[in-house]
């Protein structure tokens, strides 16, 4: 039976070879749902149906659950989009390597055309791929079947093909154009998801697989972020008459640190009436070091009552030879507001065994220009721009990768936290088809955007803390 079945899916291999002598093309026959993906131009989304694969097996027993991705890519529009080539990722994840003959049909909106690769081929064979033959066949624009087979090897984990598309020249803001699978048998063949050879366990995961592992894909033309306009009331344009740019070398821009701006509230500006300009020549200004200015804290301004002058007669100056006056640069009085003393039983002196100095060569400051503030990364959003799609799972997946080959990982500590959606403290593949599953929730909810939430849903909620 077993080997009838692996005859029965070579002869469908065969088929798709030669698919000129075929008598009638799937598309042909194909089913509504199929038509909405190729023909209607409708620019929906449309989610994978699995209704037109039956079985009695009870699938929820499979202990292989592969599923297929398809990339979901939002392009922002601009004038030169059509014509543009976007490459679209097909993705397994959950297949325990345990695939060997894999016989689908894909559908894809008919207003993308292919653009074949140097030596002809539409569709590129991925690492996942690495040790089974591939084909691909172009039935009728809108149409591909996909062959996967080896005697001896497996498929793996990761991205498997990708396709290149080309989009229309009348491409506009909000078209969009799926891209998907769907289950087809006929008299001759019928496709299929097996491992070589097949036994109970390989119908299990087939039947796993076109019941729910498919995500279909699409390419959804979006508007372009602009920059919000000026308001020409609060921010009037610069009049290169009466204001002129700024030399930046005879007036180089303000250090924000040691020269805060003006606060007009405790620093409003000076009237030139009751207060004119000092000149220079008169009044030459204070300098600072033989004469810096008088702190009001440390030296408040004598009281002529509590305070009268000293009687040079009963109290004779300080001789400044036997002693010098405090030298204010090198010995400046302590400011009790800003340096308060130490409180020995909230702040206790610092260990110098337990608690070294910061040594400023190995640990030197961050430096707030060559070093400015990282990006903020939230649970999926790897990448951090605020997005979860399906470019964060590829990184997830680049991550595992890396980890799984001993290599170093790319990710930095925020990155890894917000990689390990099932908030076991390790990034695997489970972490990135759990990114997957919610892209493809997202396409069907996108307005239901709380990761924590879904995930919950589905019974993964973070650990508590000790």
């Amino acid at each position: 039976m077993k080997n009838h079945y692996l005859k029965r899916f070579i002869a469908g291999l065969t088929a798709a070879a030669i698919t000129a002598s075929v008598s009638i093309s799937a598309l042909a026959v194909a089913s509504e749902h199929t038509y909405s993906i190729v023909k209607s131009h409708s620019n929906q989304i449309i989610p994978y149906d699995n209704s037109s694969f039956t079985t009695t097996l009870d699938v929820d027993k499979s202990t292989i659950r592969p599923e297929l991705y398809i990339t979901q890519a939002d392009v922002e529009y601009s004038e030169s989009i059509g014509g543009s080539v976007q490459t679209v990722e097909f993705t397994m994840q959950g297949t325990q390597n345990s695939y060997s003959a894999v016989g689908l049909n894909i559908y894809y909106d008919d207003r993308l055309t292919i653009k074949p690769d140097n030596s002809g081929k539409i569709a590129q064979k991925c690492e996942a791929l690495s040790d089974m033959d591939f084909d691909c066949k172009k039935y009728v624009e809108g149409q591909l079947f996909l062959s996967i087979y080896s005697g001896s090897g497996h498929g793996s984990d990761g991205a498997a093909w990708t396709v290149d598309f080309v989009l229309p020249s009348d491409a506009s803001v909000g078209d969009v154009y799926p891209i998907g699978v769907e289950y087809y048998e006929d008299e001759y063949t019928h496709d299929c998801f097996q491992n070589v050879p097949s036994d109970d366990k390989s119908d299990l995961m087939e039947a796993w697989f076109f019941k729910n592992g498919i995500h279909n894909g699409y390419i959804r033309i979006c508007e372009k972020q602009t920059e919000p306009p000026t308001d020409p009331v609060t921010d009037l344009p610069t009049d290169p008459v009466t204001d002129p740019p700024t030399d930046p070398v005879t007036e180089p821009p303000t250090d924000p640190v040691t020269d805060p701006p003006t606060d007009p509230v405790t620093e409003p500006p000076t009237d030139p009436v009751t207060e004119p300009p000092t000149d220079p020549v008169t009044d030459p200004p204070t300098d600072p070091v033989t004469d810096p200015p008088t702190d009001p804290v440390t030296d408040p301004p004598t009281d002529p009552v509590t305070d009268p002058p000293t009687d040079p007669v009963t109290v004779p100056p300080t001789d400044p030879v036997t002693e010098p006056p405090t030298d204010p640069v090198t010995e400046s009085p302590t400011d009790p507001v800003t340096e308060p003393p130490t409180d020995p039983v909230t702040e206790p002196p610092t260990a110098p065994v337990t608690d070294p100095p910061t040594d400023p060569v190995t640990d030197p400051p961050t430096d707030p220009v060559t070093q400015p503030n990282e990006k903020e990364y939230s649970l999926g959003d790897v990448d951090g721009n605020g997005r979860i799609n399906t470019i964060d799972a590829t990184k997830v997946l680049r991550e595992v990768s890396l980890l799984a080959n001993n290599k170093p990982g790319a990710f930095n500590d925020k990155q890894w936290i917000a990689a390990d959606l099932n908030f076991d403290g390790r990034i695997n593949v489970t972490d990135a088809t759990l990114v997957m599953r919610y892209c493809a929730y997202l396409a069907n909810n996108p307005k239901d955007n709380d990761i924590l939430a879904w995930l919950a849903s589905i019974g993964k909620k973070p650990k508590k803390q000790n």
